[in-house]
């Protein structure tokens, strides 16, 4: 069943099969899992949510982003950059609640431990 799984991520990665057909199709083969996706929210937000809609049929799904906009140095912020971030931030708080409504989404920072041990490790 793993190799079988790999087959159809591999296809999808090199651009045999579009995003949302090759992740619905490599999850079909193990139902139900408990799945939990870590993704970007903001690139191809219709594909994850037409995969998400899919599998989550058939599966547990819960969703870990890291917040890009959260990672910014304070002190290197000018107003030109301070505007940008807060419409990303609108944005990506209208995806987040887009995907809530959907599966659980847990948007994660820089302060949340797991991301903290994650990056100590890599230190």
């Amino acid at each position: 069943e793993g190799k079988d799984f790999l087959r159809k991520i591999r296809c999808m990665l090199k651009g045999r099969q579009g995003f949302a057909s090759g992740l619905t199709e490599a999850f079909s083969i193990i139902p139900p899992s408990y799945v939990i996706l870590i993704a970007d929210i903001t690139s191809n937000p219709s594909e994850l949510v037409k995969v998400l809609c899919e599998i989550k049929k058939t599966h547990h799904v819960i969703i870990l982003t890291p917040n890009p906009i959260l990672f910014y140095d304070p002190d290197k912020l000018d107003t030109d950059s301070l505007l940008w971030l807060y419409r990303r931030y609108v944005e990506r708080e209208n995806m987040l609640n887009r995907l809530n409504r959907i599966v659980p989404t847990i948007d994660l920072g820089p302060s949340d431990i797991y991301i903290r041990e994650l990056w100590e490790e890599k230190i």
